[in-house]
């Protein structure tokens, strides 16, 4: 009779026969630990004439199949292990037999078949005595030995997979290579065949960069690297920048072996190379004084700061603009939105309308049209019925509507649609006009007059300029950005806007005799 004991590992002595002299036990020690011994190991008592007086512990058994589970145990310093006491090698030649030849007489799916190689692998059976007594290819022996060690769901798909015949125990093998589910997953379902082995080439040629990654960054910290992830949108668009693109405060390239060790710099490892290579950044090039030597859409803060203020100032600049074009538009209706005051402007209006015709043509909207009617006093509608006087306000009205639209179009920042010399010409003559700048409008003419300014001229501001024989010709007496009294009759010359001599008046520009 078959007696299942347990045993100490102490009563059982290896099989002399036993035909593997070493015994490679690390999968069953990590198995055992975790579900303990399935499989009961075959014995054989070695006197089965011992004297029953002599008491269990003096029972000596001989392992006929389990020497692996038997030196695992050892390992773990178990207490007992399962065994199935056969009455004489007989008996267990018997019970090892039954086994095999159960893959044999009936047919069983790959995950049953594969539980059974394991059976009989436990009983000690090499690889290639299995696949010689169940009448099957070596490869697919090992294969499924190899798919029943994987552990976890990783093992439920490769079954799964191989049942379904989606896979064969052959390939399977190559999975246990591979301990993440997911990878496990990926690799199967590319079915098998030539699909199966290019998903095994790319998931190992993943592995070996994750390896050699990994080796790298062990490396790095050995030798008191600071080693990072990779920084958000690095390179064009991140804070960090890499060392070598960097120069110093004396304009040297950064060294970067030196710089790897240093404060203010880390590395991190470009896996998406085709081999993964360290890579040394600044965190913060500007905060430890480094130039940055590429392009890149990152703004510090410090000039995103400053960039938010002038904007910040821009915009209060254009509103100030803004409350000033209403001013300036009342003074415009004030001094030439008669026909007395349009009568000092028309010669002015004519001499630009015959050399620009552009000038009399606003930019069409309802704001440049209200505007238009109020200084001409009527609908342009009314100008093939008007007469001379009407006619001199209407075209007034146009030209001073057209002027706006202009400087409106530089002050929004449109400088491509507006004419900067025909601007600064146009508030000179405001001036002229007795029209008091505020300051944005002061702050305008500025820069008109900085954009406008021809670069190859480079006489002192300061100096006078000299005529021909040396003499001093005087400043221009009407510099409308100079301090003057408006109180007083002043002369200004427009030629070079391309009117005559003009003497402004209450009431506008008297023609000066």
């Amino acid at each position: 009779m078959n007696l299942l004991r347990h045993l100490s590992p102490d009563q059982l002595e290896p099989d002399d026969l036993n035909p593997r002299a070493t015994l490679d036990v690390d999968d069953l020690v990590s198995s055992i630990q975790t579900v303990g011994i399935l499989q009961a190991l075959l014995v054989v008592p070695l006197d089965p004439e011992a004297s029953p007086e002599a008491g269990p512990e003096a029972e000596r058994f001989r392992i006929v199949a389990g020497h692996r589970r038997h030196a695992a145990a050892v390992r773990l310093g178990l207490a007992s292990v399962p065994c199935l006491v056969a009455p004489d090698q007989g008996q267990a030649d018997t019970l090892v037999k039954i086994v095999s030849e159960n893959g044999v007489r009936r047919g069983l799916r790959p995950s049953e078949e594969a539980d059974l190689f394991a059976q009989l692998a436990l009983l000690d059976w090499a690889p290639e005595d299995i696949a010689a007594a169940v009448v099957q290819p070596l490869e697919r022996v090992r294969g499924a030995l190899t798919v029943h060690r994987l552990t976890g769901s990783a093992r439920q798909q490769a079954w799964d997979a191989a049942d379904q015949g989606t896979l064969d125990l052959a390939e399977a093998a190559a999975l246990a290579e591979f301990e993440d589910p997911k990878t496990v997953e990926r690799i199967i379902s590319r079915g098998h065949g030539w699909g199966f082995s290019h998903a095994v080439a790319t998931e190992r040629a993943k592995a070996t960069k994750r390896e050699a990654a990994e080796r790298l960054k062990a490396e790095l910290v050995l030798a008191g690297v600071k080693v990072t992830t990779r920084p958000k949108d690095f390179g064009y668009g991140s804070k960090e920048a890499e060392a070598s693109t960097l120069r110093d405060r004396d304009g040297n390239p950064v060294e970067v072996e030196w710089a790897k060790t240093r404060p203010g710099f880390a590395v991190f490892i470009d896996t998406q190379a085709a081999t993964p290579r360290p890579v040394v950044y600044c965190t913060d090039p500007e905060a430890w004084g480094y130039a940055r030597t590429r392009p890149t859409s990152y703004v510090p803060p410090a000039v995103a700061a400053q960039r938010e203020r002038e904007q910040n100032e821009r915009q209060a600049h254009r509103e100030a603009l803004g409350v000033a074009a209403g001013v300036r538009r009342d003074f415009l209706a004030a001094t030439w939105g008669t026909a007395k005051g349009a009568r000092s402007l028309h010669l002015h209006v004519l001499r630009q309308a015959a050399t620009d015709p552009h000038t009399l043509i606003p930019a069409p909207g309802e704001a440049t049209d209200a505007l238009v009617r109020r200084l001409a006093g009527c609908d342009l509608s009314a100008a093939d019925r008007a007469g001379a006087d009407r006619l001199s306000r209407i075209l007034v009205a146009r030209w001073l509507a057209t002027a706006e639209t202009n400087l409106d179009e530089h002050t929004a920042g449109n400088r491509w649609r507006s004419d900067e010399r025909a601007a600064l010409a146009y508030l000179d003559l405001l001036t002229a006009s007795g029209y008091i700048l505020s300051e944005a409008e002061q702050r305008l003419h500025t820069d008109l007059k900085v954009i406008t300014a021809d670069p190859d001229q480079d006489t002192d501001p300061q100096e006078e300029p000299e005529d021909a024989e040396g003499e001093h010709t005087p400043h221009d007496e009407h510099d409308p950005t100079a301090p003057r009294n408006h109180d007083a009759p002043v002369t200004v010359d427009l030629d070079t806007a391309g009117a005559t001599d003009l003497q402004a008046t209450g009431d506008g520009f008297e023609q000066v005799a």
